[in-house]
């Protein structure tokens, strides 16, 4: 039996952010589907379900965290942790209490990846996968 590769929803309106998370996930041996808007994640949660969430807080069309307020309501995120990343340290107090970390730009690859690494093996433990 083969092991299904995690998937990442990438939540992020810059072409260059995105597709640099892309290339750190697909090295991580991670899935991705990108969405440059809020409207576009939530067209991406009703097809897909992730193992995990990257979020940027700054969207054309929303403010991140209301965002993810409104996705939980609606039930499309289902169990999958959220990750913020971000270069507003400000945003750092509000968003903690809402997500499963906050990465502060720029930061390294391998943070990330392990960042991922940590969060989706601390949910297959809770959800005893």
């Amino acid at each position: 039996m083969t092991a299904v590769e995690p998937l990442v929803l990438i939540i992020e309106d810059d072409p260059m952010v995105a597709h640099l998370l892309g290339r750190a996930f697909a090295l991580g041996g991670y899935q991705t589907v990108r969405a440059p808007s809020g409207a576009a994640a939530r067209r991406a949660l009703k097809q897909h379900r992730p193992t995990l969430i990257t979020l940027d807080l700054y969207l054309p069309d929303c403010y991140g965290l209301d965002l993810l307020a409104q996705l939980r309501a609606e039930a499309l995120i289902h169990d999958a942790p959220v990750v913020v990343i971000t270069t507003d340290t400000t945003a750092l107090r509000s968003a903690a209490p809402a997500v499963a970390a906050v990465l502060l730009k720029p930061f390294s690859i391998g943070e990330l990846l392990d960042t991922a690494a940590s969060l989706i093996d601390h949910r297959a433990r809770a959800l005893g996968e």
